[in-house]
């Protein structure tokens, strides 16, 4: 039987409730569309209330995103049809061991690029300098492959990478981030996540720096995304369109970075989805820090509900001033304040990373993409503030955060 798979009906493993009560043969697929398994059901419904294979599943679909098609056929010819489909798509799980098999995925899908979501509900703390700031570095000084992912509809770290006349014609064109979310509210298809991804971004032209570029439309539509699950026919989550339109890229870069909205809302929360961190910047002033607590207690609440290996990297002092009471006070009480939030919450303690990060004039011109720059020292100070110049302070910075993920 010649059978196109992308002309099946398909749900995402995550909506699996949604499977019909029919007899069928189906097949699961992640986003790179390799077959993981091919089974049979008398009624595809209830086989999938309690599969076999779904806590392996689950593990796979954190990091590639898997989901459920079907071809529906009457039961006397459930068996012939099964191995037929064995045959022509060589599933890669059918008759492996589970656990062993588990492992595997882990070890290759998992731990192949890290995913941090860099956030902060108080606007103004330096969230997309910092984002900017170790993303370019990791690029330049570390030959980190990396991809900046833009949700916040400021469209800051857009601006600061390409420039604002070429992230108007990426709008114009249809490829920001937020036509990957309207096309799934509209019905169209106008987003390509090859076309949408910039590489060689910065005015350093960095070869392994990329960028997935956000949109000031995001506005129009952070109130609507719930909506898309309805509009999908509940085959998309709406928590999870950013993991469905990406996944198949992730595997190309070392690290991610998520510069997300200053809030909780369905585009945020889209990607904690598909993060492995969350990092947390912050000047260590009373306004500042206050919503903090919210942001960990939220996120790992998420994580709790969804089944996400995502956890806290940590907070990095940001816009410090030696010469502010109200810092220094912060900087010394900050660490105390933020283990209490853990140990509320019964976890593991996350660190505050030791590198604090100055305010210095020269660091938000960094973030000014027509800047006349060649080097990456020059872009972020060659002048001094304390005992070291300010380049240094980023790559202590990415130093400390490489240490932080590999432990």
């Amino acid at each position: 039987m010649d059978i196109e798979l992308s002309e099946l009906p398909s749900v995402s493993l995550n909506a699996r409730q949604y499977l019909p009560a029919c007899s069928a043969i189906y097949m699961v697929i992640d986003s790179l569309n390799q077959v993981l398994y091919v089974g049979k059901a008398s009624n595809l419904q209830i086989r999938w209330q309690r599969h076999h294979r779904l806590e392996q599943l689950n593990d796979i679909d954190k990091k590639m995103f898997v989901r459920i098609a079907w071809l529906v056929c009457e039961q006397n010819q459930l068996d012939k049809l099964e191995v037929d489909f064995i045959a022509k798509y060589s599933p890669l799980l059918n008759n492996t061991p589970v656990t062993k098999e588990k492992e595997k995925w882990k070890s290759e899908m998992i731990n192949m690029t890290t995913v941090i979501s860099i956030i902060n509900l108080k606007g103004g703390v330096g969230k997309t300098t910092t984002t900017i700031q170790l993303a370019e570095c990791l690029a330049s000084e570390f030959s980190k492959r990396v991809l900046v992912i833009d949700l916040d509809p400021q469209t800051n770290a857009t601006v600061a990478l390409i420039g604002e006349e070429s992230w108007e014609e990426l709008d114009q064109q249809k490829q920001t981030l937020f036509h990957l979310f309207n096309d799934k509210l509209e019905g169209t298809s106008f987003f390509n996540i090859d076309n949408a991804i910039q590489p060689c971004v910065s005015n350093l032209k960095l070869s392994y720096l990329s960028l997935l570029s956000s949109s000031i439309k995001f506005i129009d539509i952070q109130d609507r995304i719930s909506e898309i699950s309805h509009k999908s026919n509940y085959c998309i989550n709406p928590m999870e369109v950013l993991k469905t339109g990406i996944h198949s890229q992730l595997k190309n870069y070392d690290y991610v970075f998520i510069d997300c909205p200053p809030n909780l809302g369905f585009i945020t929360i889209n990607g904690i989805e598909i993060s492995d961190y969350f990092l947390i910047p912050t000047i260590p002033d009373t306004l500042s820090t206050y919503g903090i607590p919210q942001v960990v207690k939220t996120i790992y609440n998420f994580k709790k509900d969804r089944n996400l290996p995502i956890e806290c990297l940590g907070l990095i002092m940001t816009k410090y001033s030696s010469n502010s009471n109200a810092h220094r006070r912060g900087k010394n009480e900050l660490s105390a304040r933020f283990a209490k939030i853990f140990q509320e919450l019964h976890i593991p303690q996350s660190p505050v990373f030791e590198t604090v990060i100055p305010q210095a004039n020269a660091t938000a011109e960094a973030m000014e993409f027509g800047a006349n720059i060649s080097t990456f020292r020059q872009k972020y100070g060659r002048s001094k503030c304390g005992d070291r110049y300010l380049y240094e302070y980023v790559i202590n910075l990415a130093n400390e955060f490489i240490k932080h993920v590999i432990n």
